[in-house]
């Protein structure tokens, strides 16, 4: 019999895409600013580029993706049960019926 895949809670999912955004965006701003902080290291961006676009909107884009982070985390939190619940009864459909001519508790 094929097993059948479990059921994913899709907040979860929401917590991995906007995870991945979130850290990709506070890298930028951090490299950002260490070149603001030391521009001997190497020369400003030219615009159009990916820190230039952080200068502008990098503080709205990060306040932006913890909101969205933040609202996920309630989500998964909360339907977590209801989830859990439905992967339990899959389960138990998917199970065979108990045979009535061999006891319960026999190996």
């Amino acid at each position: 019999m094929a097993e059948k895949r479990s059921a994913i809670n899709p907040f979860y999912l929401l917590l991995v895409v906007f995870g991945i955004a979130f850290t990709l965006t506070a890298c930028a701003y951090v490299v950002m600013m260490l070149k603001a902080l030391h521009p001997e290291a190497g020369p400003a961006p030219q615009g159009g580029s990916l820190l230039d676009f952080v200068d502008r909107h990098g503080t709205a884009l990060l306040t932006a993706e913890l909101l969205l982070l933040a609202l996920s985390t309630v989500g998964a939190i909360s339907t977590d049960r209801y989830w859990m619940r439905r992967q339990s009864a899959l389960h138990r459909a998917n199970q065979p019926p108990p045979r009535p001519d061999r006891p319960s508790n026999a190996p």
